[in-house]
């Protein structure tokens, strides 16, 4: 209905500013031309503790198979988190 895909798309909006936010966080915590890969670590490393944790809530929530609104919004937090804790 209307109200859930006003939600979806809201969650889908979060989700992108969120995820140019970690990138941001990535690119400039990190000497410029240096790869991808080697880039990732070093910002996953820097924030290990908020990584470990959105790694365990986003795989309960992949293990528990179900996907709606509540369960995305929880998979969207935690990744907010991770853009938050980085950016600090």
């Amino acid at each position: 209905d209307r109200w859930r895909s006003m939600a979806r798309s809201t969650l889908r909006d979060d989700l992108y500013a969120a995820h140019a936010a970690i990138t941001r966080d990535v690119l400039t915590s990190s000497e410029p031309g240096a790869r991808p890969e080697d880039r990732l670590a070093l910002w996953a490393d820097k924030n290990r503790t908020a990584v470990t944790r959105a790694q365990q809530t986003l795989s309960e929530i992949w293990e528990s198979d179900s996907f709606d609104l509540a369960t995305l919004s929880v998979a969207l937090g935690t990744i907010r988190t991770l853009s938050t804790y980085g950016a600090g």
